[in-house]
């Protein structure tokens, strides 16, 4: 097929050349060379012309049309063929540009699907989701947030309600640690008085086993020999003590019998500890009340009326005595240091207090009265500067300390009241001795006694 197409390409130059020459010199030449009818070529029409010999121009011109209208068909299925294979050859390169570019493509596609973009578009689609729930927590942190902060603040706006109203101050602390040991100082405080008034009892009925089991003398030499060992001042009596040169008495004891402001009333605690101060004390209270025992009534004198009526006069002269003595028991009871299970629970809160109020160290003693701590919370808590620090702010310990200071006043009121008792109890003891003193010198209520 390909040869043959090939064959008549060459033809078809051949005859095209010819052509090309003209009609003219055809004719020239056909008629000035004689061809044998021999001589022809192997191409399909003979090439060049065959001219049979005698054959006319009208002739030629036939052939010569004949061969035109075949080199016109000839061109036009070359034309046709050319376009055909043109026409088949862009196919088939663009077929073949089409598969090839089509399954690069689709390999380019599918790779760049499965292995660039779709990997890509998975983590941005996992990026864009993990932005979209961070988004979310920050706005749902944001909600928490302002949620908490509100909480918070209801929250710290209860704890400052509950700090004001139940954390009290360090005054109310002090008065809470302090008021426990009032219990402990009024139990100590009756039985001073209670121990105190038995013993003083006991020497005015010339009790076996007292210092004044035998009367006046006996009670002289034990008075003389506590005033010489406890209360002697070496300038007493001109210089001249009567209790040898050398003076052995305690410097804090001396005068103490006399001297009931320094001993007794300016001081909050007596330290009972130091064996001159009961010794003192209990000279203080003989003098301020003139107690002495009376005589010892003889056994055979209580056989008649005379001597019975001496010993009831004595115990007469005891009770009033008594009586009149209690308020000073009273005073002095109060002042008496109180023993606490431990060291901590109550004098440490006393003692800050006045240090705080500019109490010397060395002034302050071991343990405190009921005495000095009823003055600690009732004067020099309010001059320590921290006192009304704790008031500021906080309106609650203001009503706690209004509560606080009202039960201290209370319980002043209840002391007050006992002291008014036994002045009562005093004064009335009084009025019974003026009104015997009236009957002895009137010899009745109204009369006066004839001579």
């Amino acid at each position: 097929m390909k040869i043959r197409y090939f064959k008549k390409i060459v033809c078809f130059m051949a005859v095209f050349t010819a052509l090309l020459m003209g009609p003219a010199r055809m004719h020239e030449s056909h008629a000035g060379v004689a061809v044998a009818p021999s001589v022809c070529s192997n191409c399909p029409y003979g090439s060049p012309v065959c001219v049979m010999a005698g054959t006319t121009e009208i002739s030629t011109a036939a052939i010569l049309q004949a061969i035109k209208q075949y080199m016109e068909d000839m061109i036009a299925d070359f034309t046709e063929w050319f376009k055909n294979a043109w026409d088949n050859m862009i196919k088939a390169l663009l077929e073949a540009m089409n598969e090839f570019l089509e399954g690069y493509f689709m390999q380019w596609q599918d790779n760049l699907w499965a292995y660039d973009w779709r990997p890509a578009m998975q983590n941005m689609m996992g990026q864009l989701n993990t932005a979209f729930v961070d988004q979310s927590r920050s706005e749902a942190s944001f909600v928490d947030a302002e949620i908490q902060q509100d909480f918070q603040k209801k929250f710290q706006d209860i704890q400052n309600d509950a700090h004001r109203a139940a954390r009290p101050s360090d005054s109310i602390c002090s008065a809470g640690t302090v008021t426990g040991g009032f219990p402990r100082a009024n139990a100590f405080s009756r039985a001073m008085r209670k121990a105190s008034e038995r013993d003083t009892g006991a020497g005015l009925t010339n009790k076996v086993g007292s210092a004044y089991e035998s009367g006046p003398i006996e009670a002289l030499s034990y008075q003389w020999q506590r005033y010489c060992n406890f209360l002697v001042h070496p300038d007493n009596n001109g210089g001249d003590t009567g209790c040898g040169a050398t003076v052995v008495s305690p410097v804090a004891t001396r005068n103490a019998d006399v001297e009931p402001i320094r001993f007794l009333y300016n001081t909050y605690t007596l330290n009972i500890v130091d064996p001159g101060v009961p010794e003192a004390l209990e000279a203080l209270k003989e003098n301020l009340v003139n107690i002495k025992p009376p005589s010892v009534v003889p056994p055979e004198a209580l056989e008649s009326n005379t001597g019975r009526e001496a010993l009831l006069a004595n115990r007469e002269y005891t009770a009033r005595k008594l009586a009149a003595r209690s308020t000073i028991e009273h005073v002095a009871a109060s002042r008496m240091p109180i023993v606490t299970p431990s060291p901590g629970d109550l004098n440490d809160y006393v003692e800050a207090i006045k240090v705080a109020a500019g109490t010397p160290l060395a002034a302050l003693p071991d343990k405190f009265s009921y005495r000095d701590i009823m003055h600690t919370m009732s004067v020099e808590k309010f001059t320590s500067g921290q006192y009304n620090l704790d008031q500021v702010g906080e309106i609650e310990n203001v009503e706690r300390e209004s509560l606080v200071l009202s039960v201290f006043h209370l319980m002043q009121l209840r002391e007050k009241f006992e002291l008014m008792e036994r002045g009562v109890m005093a004064l009335a003891v009084q009025t019974s001795i003026e009104l015997d003193r009236e009957i002895d010198s009137t010899g009745s209520s109204g009369e006066a006694i004839s001579n």
